[in-house]
């Protein structure tokens, strides 16, 4: 755990406990009710993060996936599904995501994937994410396969934001497209 995350936990109990009692004294001044909504806004400020990060993998639409997709370069034709999401890491980002797409995206993916000129064999997952200590590019993109899936792996930092890796694989035998994004 990082030490910003254990700050901001700190900060967190601290504020909880500071509502408490807020309430108490207001309670015994007479002032119950501004005691009650005082009390609640500092409790809100911590409770709202707390529930957004605990559903936040809820809230992740095709529109998102679109854009995961647009990293990779790589575009849906036809409609697809979202029969999969978990988003887990804190201060780092780990997120899976798992999409069923029609067999024509399917097909016309692999096939793009396949006849890129950088395509090939690989032994392992993770290639780009391997060797990212000698990065020295904005963007990097790989194409491989590895056992029966076809994948396109990203590697892109930007001035001022967190790396991001993200691997899009697809099983040979399956409508499933799976969207791995690591940023840390």
């Amino acid at each position: 755990m990082g030490y910003g995350v254990f700050v901001m936990m700190i900060f967190a109990v601290i504020l909880l406990i500071l509502s408490y009692l807020i309430f108490i004294f207001l309670k015994k001044l007479q002032k119950k009710k501004l005691g009650i909504i005082i009390g609640s806004i500092l409790a809100s400020i911590v409770i709202t993060p707390i529930l957004f990060l605990t559903f936040e993998s809820h809230f992740y639409f095709k529109s998102d996936a679109i854009e995961d997709l647009k990293i990779a370069e790589i575009t849906l034709n036809d409609n697809f599904k979202i029969i999969g999401n978990k988003i887990t890491g804190l201060p780092e980002y780990y997120q899976f995501t798992k999409l069923e797409i029609s067999k024509n995206d399917r097909n016309r993916i692999i096939n793009e994937i396949r006849n890129s000129q950088d395509f090939f064999v690989h032994d392992n997952y993770n290639f780009l994410l391997n060797a990212n200590n000698n990065i020295e590019s904005d963007k990097l993109i790989a194409n491989y396969r590895f056992e029966n899936e076809i994948i396109r792996e990203t590697f892109e930092k930007k001035t001022g934001f967190v790396p991001i890796s993200l691997m899009v694989i697809l099983n040979e035998k399956s409508n499933i497209l799976e969207i791995r994004r690591i940023e840390d």
